[in-house]
C-alpha cells in the first residue's frame, strides 16, 4: 500500500500543531481522508501536514492541523 520512499518526517515547525492518527484500512479508505482534508479544510496546504506511519504491519496516517478546530473535525469523522 505505501512504499518507503512515501515516508518523511514532519516540518520541524508543526510540532506544536494539534495531532490526529487514523489507521488506513485500504488504499481507497487512505484516498477518502486524503479527499476529504482537501474539501473540508480551508487552505489545507498550509494548515495540514501529514504522513504515513508503519506499526507492526499496520499503516496510519499521521496529521498535524494548524487549527484545533480542523483536527476535532477529521478525528470525528475518521475515528
Amino acid at each position: 500500500m505505501v512504499s518507503d520512499n512515501q515516508v518523511r518526517e514532519f516540518d520541524p515547525k508543526v510540532e506544536r500543531w494539534h495531532k490526529a492518527k487514523v489507521k488506513i484500512h485500504t488504499p481507497d479508505h487512505f484516498d477518502d481522508m486524503r479527499n476529504w482534508i482537501y474539501d473540508n479544510i480551508d487552505g489545507y496546504a498550509k494548515h495540514v501536514d501529514w504522513r504515513y506511519v508503519t506499526i507492526m504491519e499496520d499503516v496510519y496516517l499521521d496529521c498535524r492541523f494548524r487549527h484545533e478546530r480542523d483536527c476535532e473535525w477529521f478525528i470525528l469523522r475518521w475515528q
